[in-house]
């Protein structure tokens, strides 16, 4: 399984065109997959777990935070209640299985006191008030930290303690410690971890890093923003993610990004995205890396290999980006996207891939938040509820159905 993982994750990154090759390969993929949830089911039977969303705290009488990964959504109420849909190919719901949720779930097993949850692409890490961890979903590169490559169904606690914030990346995964410290473990084919070496690690290891205010994993990619304002980076650097000009890396330890000074307020990284956005603390925006689908909304689609300002779109209250574009929400609580709109995930209806920003005309204002997935978004609106638009194959939107929406939809979820 792990074999079919690896290949899978090299064959297909966060942007590719299939080929009739690839098309036998996915369908092969699928054939294990189907085969070992099959063999899972027939043992449990005989012998009887932050390209990348951003919470958010507030907005919504029920609904206190939405997460978004590939092919599935997590939602946590304000009663501290978890509710996941979509397909868990690696059992990212937590509800013990690979079954897919068509319609909102609850997670019951090991939920309780949640400080705050982050969502990667196939994998899920929890933090608790008491300062533990937990861990459920893919596991093919060590990213649970739980020191084997098997994948959890449940939720399970990770040998690591006064842990203050989780952030979830493709294959990897970085913990803030109360001390200050920070920690990795996973995928570091590229140096994603920073410890100075290309070595996975199933354990969480420690960084030599210090002054870390927050972390933003991405695809093959981490940025470290410090107290000091400054931004750090490791990893690839193939398309000018990192914002360190044109070597393309890896960067094996973290790198200060001198472009990008020392009033950085904010960073915006999926975790299947490789690119990456900064909101500076003038309120401007800053992108660099893969440009392909008009995804750093500067109306090109040229990579660009160190931070560029962005201007055509201001007053920004928040920013998440994820696969290939980026959703920006506005002080007025208007929403702004630019970038892919395969399966219509920009919420645009039938219109083409954007360069520059475009407002969402039809989901209005008053939005709270947005968290796109790998091929769905999620927002959620002042008055508690939630829409959804892109690609619902795998039952991610949480509509009870499999039909896909081209434009923002209300969730019927309470």
């Amino acid at each position: 399984m792990v074999a079919y993982c690896d290949r899978f994750n090299q064959r297909f990154p966060s942007s590719f065109k299939f080929t009739m090759e690839d098309v036998l390969f996915m369908k092969k993929f699928n054939a294990v997959l189907f085969i070992l949830s099959m063999l899972t089911l027939l043992i449990t039977i005989t012998c009887s777990n932050p390209a990348g969303s951003t919470p958010s705290d507030g907005g919504g009488e029920g609904i206190r935070s939405v997460y978004a990964g590939s092919r599935y959504t997590l939602v946590l109420k304000k009663d501290g209640t978890l509710w996941a849909a979509g397909t868990p190919h690696f059992g990212q719901l937590g509800l013990g299985d690979t079954i897919s949720s068509l319609g909102f779930t609850q997670v019951t097993e090991e939920i309780s006191d949640i400080k705050m949850i982050s969502a990667g692409t196939h994998h899920v890490m929890m933090v608790k008030t008491d300062g533990s961890l937990w861990a459920v979903g893919n596991n093919c590169d060590g990213q649970l930290g739980l020191g084997d490559a098997k994948e959890r169904r449940t939720y399970t606690k990770v040998d690591v303690s006064g842990v203050e914030a989780a952030y979830s990346g493709n294959e990897h995964t970085l913990i803030l410690k109360t001390d200050g410290s920070l920690w990795a473990a996973g995928d570091n084919e590229y140096g994603q971890l920073g410890i100075g070496n290309t070595d996975k690690q199933y354990l969480f290891t420690k960084v030599d890093v210090s002054g870390v205010k927050a972390v933003f994993p991405g695809q093959h990619h981490t940025l470290i923003l410090k107290n000091d304002g400054t931004l750090w980076a490791a990893g690839s650097n193939a398309y000018g993610q990192l914002g360190l000009g044109a070597n393309s890396g890896p960067y094996t330890s973290f790198t200060q990004v001198d472009d990008a000074g020392s009033d950085v307020q904010e960073v915006y990284v999926g975790s299947t995205t490789v690119f990456s956005l900064i909101l500076k603390k003038n309120g401007t925006l800053w992108a660099a890396g893969h440009n392909m689908y008009g995804q750093l909304g500067l109306g090109t689609s040229d990579n660009v290999k160190t931070f560029t300002k962005i201007t055509d779109i201001s007053d920004v209250r928040g920013v998440c980006t994820n696969n290939d574009r980026t959703m920006v929400v506005k002080n007025d609580g208007t929403l702004w996207v630019t970038g892919s709109n395969s399966y219509g995930v920009l919420g645009l209806g039938t219109e083409p891939n954007q360069l520059f920003f475009k407002q969402v005309e039809s989901i209005g204002s008053n939005v709270t938040s947005v968290h796109p997935g790998y091929s769905h978004t999620m927002v959620l609106k002042n008055d508690g509820t939630l829409w959804a638009a892109g690609d619902n194959s795998s039952g991610a939107m949480g509509f009870g159905d499999k039909l896909s929406r081209n434009i923002f939809t209300p969730v019927p979820f309470n």
